[in-house]
């Protein structure tokens, strides 16, 4: 082969016929296998992503790795250069799917319900964060990665228990018919403010943690961050729009331009030592105010959420080790943080309910409903691992988090919101949680005010929601994990 010669020209490099056979073995079993998971927990009322890590799961050292070493010489994990090849493939799928979350908010709705949104999105970050740091010194050593201080492990924990998932949330809502009442809309829009938050937390913490000292990398971090924000409200505001009309009609071309937008912002937070992510995450939200149409991410859509996320979230789940929670000590520990995760979001996001005047009721509702971690817990606590911040056992523990909340949130929401009188916001909420337990999925076309794009995945096939969630016009949506 051509392509042998010429990378066996090149030190380090080795692409044999072998090597290119297994990778793409690995590629295709493994989308395969987080299709056929994520279709089974979607036909059980479950979000896909939860079918897509449990292929990682079996396939890790939880099931698979239980077996004699001889019987698991074929598992990615055991390959090291066709792992490097199937996370590189991977990471561009967890920067492309943040970046079409960001994309697809509707910024009419985050000014709508902003300031008391602000204020329930700042102490629901604010509380489990400072819950987060206090209890990682109560810790075993054995969670914190080779090399890594105890301040830097307490700021990444509280950093990782303080985010909420968008794309978990708003499914949550569609399904239940939550997406246009006030409680949903506000639901929406703290959880945008509360993962910004979390992503600028995070972008600091990488940085510091590739400076000097603790005081210069911290200050350098900040810097950098401010200066990366202002260009993106500065220069990012005027070109991103003009950079996407001059791309032409064609959706072929303006997804390219998209993704190569995406990569761009990516590559060069990264090279601040800020997290890629917060770049992709920034260059979508420039995205979302050129106010393209509809269609425009179809196409990128199509081939994130049906590719290269199930493929990200297999390989997450590859890292979970479940045998770890055998051990007292990180079972103990393990539960501790799913207590402090629990408490401190719904604690605080009700408490910033009740500062913003809403009534009891509400309060708990946008506590409850902000709880949900979901993916971006998960690609929080991947960063970790790659950052060697985290050990299998923290790791285990945070994606477990994840899991948990995003599960236990529709049966908290449920019962709260059937208590609610029939009068107001809140009672029509009622109703529509009353009518979503009569049927499997939202078939309607919400009429209303624009909002966030969603899709629903229910029963045994997709059915995409065409409105906004919360309550939008009618417009196509974007599949929620």
């Amino acid at each position: 082969m051509a392509s042998e010669q010429w990378f066996a020209a090149v030190p380090g490099l080795a692409l044999t016929s072998q090597t290119v056979l297994l990778l793409l073995v690995y590629l295709a079993g493994l989308l395969l296998l987080a299709v056929l998971f994520g279709a089974f927990a979607a036909r059980v009322g479950l979000p896909r992503v939860m079918g897509e890590l449990l292929v990682g799961v079996v396939l890790g050292p939880s099931v698979l790795g239980l077996l004699p070493s001889g019987a698991t010489e074929w598992l990615p994990q055991h390959r090291p250069s066709q792992l490097a090849a199937l996370e590189a493939v991977g990471q561009v799928g967890i920067l492309l799917l943040v970046a079409l979350v960001a994309a697809e908010l509707d910024l009419v709705v985050l000014r709508r319900h902003g300031r008391a949104s602000i204020v329930v999105a700042a102490l629901g970050v604010l509380l489990p964060f400072t819950l987060g740091v206090g209890s990682s010194f109560l810790l075993p050593g054995s969670f914190r990665g080779s090399g890594t201080s105890a301040p830097t492990f307490a700021l990444f924990l509280g950093t990782a228990l303080s985010v909420s998932a968008i794309p978990v949330i708003a499914k949550i809502l569609c399904d239940m018919g939550l997406h246009r009442c006030r409680s949903g809309q506000m639901i929406i829009v703290a959880a945008v403010f509360s993962d910004v938050v979390g992503w600028l937390l995070l972008s600091v913490l990488t940085a510091a943690t590739a400076g000097g000292s603790a005081v210069t990398g911290i200050l350098a971090a900040l810097g950098a961050l401010l200066g990366t924000i202002a260009v993106a409200l500065t220069f990012g505001r005027w070109a991103v729009p003009r950079i996407l009309r001059s791309s032409g009609r064609s959706s072929e071309q303006r997804t390219a331009v998209i993704v190569i937008l995406v990569l761009a912002c990516a590559a060069a937070t990264q090279a601040l030592h800020l997290e890629a992510v917060l770049g992709a995450f920034l260059c979508g939200a420039l995205v979302a105010d050129a106010e393209l149409p509809a269609a425009a991410l179809d196409g990128l859509r199509t081939v994130v959420l049906s590719v290269l996320a199930p493929l990200f979230f297999a390989l997450a789940g590859l890292r979970v080790d479940l045998t770890l929670l055998g051990r007292p000590s990180v079972l103990v520990a393990g539960v501790g943080v799913l207590a402090v995760a629990v408490g401190g979001k719904v604690l605080g996001a009700y408490l910033g309910g009740r500062l913003a005047r809403l009534s009891h009721p509400e309060s708990l509702v946008l506590g409850i409903g902000l709880n949900a971690r979901g993916v971006i817990e998960i690609i929080i606590a991947t960063i970790g691992v790659n950052l060697h911040i985290l050990t299998d056992a923290s790791y285990t523990v945070i994606v477990l988090v994840a899991i948990t909340t995003s599960l236990m949130t529709p049966p908290l929401l449920r019962p709260v919101i059937s208590r609610l009188d029939g009068s107001g916001d809140l009672g029509r909420a009622a109703e529509a949680v009353a009518s979503s337990g009569r049927r499997r999925a939202v078939r309607t076309r919400p009429a209303g005010r624009p909002g966030v794009r969603s899709a629903a995945w229910t029963g045994t096939r997709r059915r995409r929601v065409r409105g906004a969630c919360p309550g939008g016009r009618p417009r196509p949506g974007g599949a929620v994990r």
